[in-house]
């Protein structure tokens, strides 16, 4: 699993590894394995960045001073859920300034987070109102954890407010006074110093001591890019301290804080957005926050996206299924019956999620879509034997229907039991990425085809208007072979 820190802004890269060093003897002291418990075997720490891609889904945060990355090996995944909590619930009680990301590494396609709620607007102090809120509300409801929001909290800042008509008398331009402090505070590069084949820039600037305090800022000197005397910042202007966000970010070109959520074990991001979308409607509704606007991010966009493009290209693929459907048994009959066997695999699917436990997302609507050619190929297959005992065999359509369902069992049960066997190591270790899907076709395979077995025949007598008064006797069996 994963720690990612963001400390609040401007935080210094000497302090980020402080404090990754504390929560480094915090992991050997209580977290790490022994012989008579499992744990951490190994971590590795990353300040300044948001870590190497050591997986092909994670993609760390651009790397600034404030940020730091850790990544954790384990004896086993049995205890990494406890050992998450231990981790979470020590950054919360002793470093409550921190925002901590704890995860563990997922396949798949990378997602932030799985809950994000995107609020947009002109005023900074709104935002975070809004924010405040809805970090409430996220923190009220089962399932949620590491909730944090991408701004931070706000930072102390220095405003200058320069006086036009004293810098001109004085011959400085607003560009002086920039260039000043952004040598003061940031440092100016003055040369280079060469170490073997590497060029390490020389920057000057003020002490960090100086530079902290507003006081010393307003004292300030103030060169002239025209002229070679300086001037007090006092005597061009005023010097105020101001808490102002220490990041802005923006979506669609409008400022836009997004909050966002973890999952603990327990939670499930569909139930967690069934609930807090309402909530976010009704307070968006309240008149002072007409000009605002919210947007759900996360796992709830990325499955409306992926949901998207798929249902686009459905009506395709059913097309050419029909198509060639038509072409093969050229009947509308015959065709109608294979269609109507694919709603029976969704009992099964509904079935098996219910005993499994499991949810209804993207990859359960995949398992879908698979599962339907299956229980498709299975009509295929019965209705084929049908019509070769009539034509072959010179069977009558009631006898054809019953000898065919009786030479077909054998194949299709093995068959489905195949399938069923390769995908149990999909269910039982595939994760939640592959876990859902396998259970949809696992149930609904199992469901589908006993059902297609009794369904297909009695659709196949139901269309065809034939009346079975006795069972025709059952011939010797020929050779099976499994289709």
């Amino acid at each position: 699993f994963k720690l990612e820190i963001d400390l609040p802004q401007a935080t210094s890269i000497e302090h980020t590894a402080t404090v990754v060093g504390e929560i480094e003897q915090f992991i050997d002291e209580h977290l790490m394995a022994t012989e008579q418990r499992q744990g951490v075997t190994n971590y590795t720490a990353f300040n300044g960045t948001g870590g190497p891609r050591v997986v092909t889904n994670h993609s760390g945060s651009e790397g600034s001073s404030n940020t730091a990355f850790l990544l954790f090996n384990t004896s086993s995944s049995e205890p990494i859920e406890q050992l998450m909590e231990q981790l979470r619930v020590f950054l919360f009680e002793y470093y409550p300034d921190i925002s901590a990301s704890i995860r563990r590494f997922e396949t798949g396609a990378s997602v932030a987070k799985p809950i994000q709620i995107r609020i947009s607007g002109e005023s900074s102090d709104t935002l975070y109102t809004l924010s405040d809120q809805i970090k409430l509300q996220l923190e009220s409801m089962s399932g949620t954890v590491g909730i944090k929001d991408d701004w931070g909290p706000k930072a102390q800042k220095i405003v200058i407010n320069v006086d036009e008509a004293a810098a001109r008398r004085a011959g400085i331009t607003n560009a002086d006074v920039a260039s000043s402090l952004n040598t003061s505070f940031s440092g100016k590069a003055v040369t280079e110093y060469r170490e073997g084949d590497q060029l390490i820039p020389v920057v000057v600037r003020a002490q960090r001591t100086v530079t902290n305090q507003a006081s010393l800022t307003n004292s300030m000197n103030i060169f002239s890019q025209t002229g070679n005397r300086s001037y007090n910042l006092s005597e061009l202007g005023s010097v105020l301290v101001a808490w102002e966000p220490a990041l802005i970010k923006r979506y669609d070109l409008e400022r836009t804080i997004t909050i966002s959520a973890e999952l603990s074990r327990q939670g499930n991001a569909a139930d967690i957005v069934a609930i807090l979308e309402p909530w976010l409607e009704r307070l968006f509704d309240r008149p002072e926050y007409s000009s605002y606007e919210f947007a759900l991010g996360g796992e709830a966009e990325a499955s409306a996206e992926a949901n998207q493009s798929i249902n686009e290209k459905i009506p395709v693929a059913f097309a050419i299924i029909l198509f060639l459907l038509m072409t093969q048994f050229n009947s509308i009959k015959k065709t109608a019956i294979i269609l109507l066997t694919i709603p029976l695999g969704l009992i099964g699917v509904v079935s098996g999620l219910l005993i499994t436990g499991s949810y209804f997302g993207f990859m359960t609507f995949l398992g879908i879509i698979s599962l339907s050619g299956i229980v498709i190929n299975n009509a295929i297959v019965l209705i084929d034997r049908i019509e070769f005992e009539m034509i072959n065999n010179g069977l009558a359509r009631g006898e054809a229907i019953v000898v065919a369902a009786q030479r077909r069992l054998r194949p299709i049960v093995l068959t489905t039991l195949t399938t069923l066997l390769g995908m149990m190591p999909l269910w039982l270790g595939g994760g939640t990425l592959w876990e859902t899907m396998a259970v949809t076709i696992i149930f609904g395979l199992l469901g589908g085809t006993l059902l297609t077995l009794g369904v297909v025949p009695v659709l196949y007598a139901l269309f065809y208007g034939v009346k079975l008064t006795s069972m025709p006797e059952a011939k010797e069996m020929d050779s099976v072979t499994i289709v």
